[in-house]
């Protein structure tokens, strides 16, 4: 360095004073030029950097001999002062959730009975159907008169105290009576079977996520991982309707046949007396039914309607390990604990109308937050954009704990959370 500086001295003299000077004149003059100390100070720090570049290339020579190269490299090369933290925030969909609710019949039993009865009306009294008797019917009579009972009569069994109002009752060969109505009243009640229905949902929301590496190396690092995500509130509607009890409302007439072969047959309106004489027609009647009149049939029913709704949201924080196999481009793979916090409402309305009664309606509500805990796995890929800019698409799956069960009275409902989560968003490096 000293001879370089020199040589450059006697140049500048020599361009000075010009090419006829003696070169032992030149020589004498170059004894008198000193040379500047920072340019030594420069030589030796050179030499020393050098020298540590050397030191460098040698070990890594060495480490790149042996079969797992890549761990002596990332454990060599340790930077304290490379610690570097990330924030993002982005898109995040969470999918797998199921809601499922089931209809219990016991829990609408215990607020409103089943009815199961059959009331059985009164006969009229029109005496036995084989044996003498005086009847009366809605439409006519026919009583025993003095020689009816008398087997010594000249007719026994006949009588001509009898009488009946309409044309119909009269076929050519019977008179027919019949009597009042009576109703039989029969309520059963019907078998409810439980009803359940499952749902399968995905939420939508917002992540932001925070990252800090307390160490790295050129393609590895470690660090903590943290976030928090808010997803959009879902809803489900179920609906249950199942008949009740049937009531059923028969209304017959007990109709007496008694045969009149003979001619001519008195007109409609006849009236028949005790002293006679008359139109004679047995006293005991040949043929007796019941006959049905109408028929009502009514069936009840019971409507129950389910409406939840539910939210969440989440913390998670684990562990965090990077590999970046680009300057560019990384990857992280992080297990983390997570707690969701879910609030839950479920609401329940039910209508019972019984067919012969009247109807019964009460709503049912319940409130529920909670935490719940799990565990997962994600991992990450990011890419610089410009500057410290990144874009980051990740996904995982998860574990949880436990389920959230709402009972709106009939409904019982049981929410699991969702397993699979998807996450795309941007951040920014310090």
């Amino acid at each position: 360095m000293k001879t370089r500086c020199l040589t450059i001295s006697l140049l500048m003299i020599a361009s000075t004073v010009g090419a006829d000077l003696d070169p032992n004149q030149l020589m004498q003059r170059s004894e008198i030029i000193r040379p500047n100390p920072w340019m030594e100070v420069y030589a030796e720090r050179a030499a020393e950097s050098d020298a540590r570049r050397a030191a460098r290339a040698e070990a890594r020579a060495a480490r790149t001999a042996g079969p797992l190269w890549f761990l002596g490299w990332g454990l060599a090369e340790l930077e304290a002062e490379a610690r570097r933290v990330a924030f993002q925030a982005g898109y995040t969909e969470r999918r797998g959730g199921t809601m499922r609710s089931t209809w219990q019949p016991d829990r609408v039993r215990a607020r409103v009975s089943q009815l199961n009865f059959n009331n059985i009306a009164a006969r009229p009294d029109l005496g036995p159907a084989d044996g003498y008797a005086d009847r009366t019917y809605a439409d006519g009579y026919v009583f025993m008169d003095e020689g009816t009972a008398d087997p010594d009569a000249f007719l026994p069994g006949q009588t001509w105290f009898w009488g009946y109002q309409n044309a119909d009752q009269y076929d050519g060969a019977s008179v027919r009576f019949s009597s009042g109505p009576y109703t039989d009243v029969r309520n059963q009640a019907l078998p409810l079977t439980a009803v359940s229905e499952e749902e399968r949902f995905d939420q939508r929301g917002v992540d932001v996520a925070a990252q800090y590496r307390f160490w790295h190396t050129r393609w590895f690092a470690a660090g903590m991982a943290a976030g928090f995500t808010g997803l959009n509130e879902q809803r489900t509607e179920m609906e249950v309707e199942q008949r009740w009890d049937r009531n059923t409302r028969i209304t017959r007439q007990t109709v007496d046949r008694y045969n009149a072969p003979f001619e001519p047959f008195p007109a409609a309106g006849h009236v028949g007396t005790l002293e006679g004489p008359g139109y004679l027609v047995n006293n005991i009647p040949d043929a007796r039914e019941e006959v049905e009149v109408e028929r009502r049939v009514r069936t009840g029913f019971v409507r129950s309607e389910l409406d939840v709704e539910f939210e969440m949201m989440e913390v998670r924080l684990g562990p965090a390990l990077w590999f970046t196999p680009h300057p560019r481009v990384g990857l992280m793979f992080t297990p983390h604990l997570r707690m969701a916090h879910v609030r839950a409402v479920a609401t329940a309305r039910t209508l019972v109308q019984p067919a012969a009664r009247a109807a019964f309606v009460y709503e049912d509500r319940q409130r529920q937050r909670d935490w719940v805990t799990g565990y997962g796995l994600a991992g990450e890929i990011s890419a610089l954009l410009y500057g410290p800019w990144r874009l980051s698409v990740g996904a995982g799956i998860d574990w949880w704990q436990d389920t959230v069960t709402l009972t709106a009275d009939p409904f019982e409902t049981e929410i699991e959370l969702g397993e699979w989560h998807f996450t795309i968003g941007v951040g920014r490096e310090w």
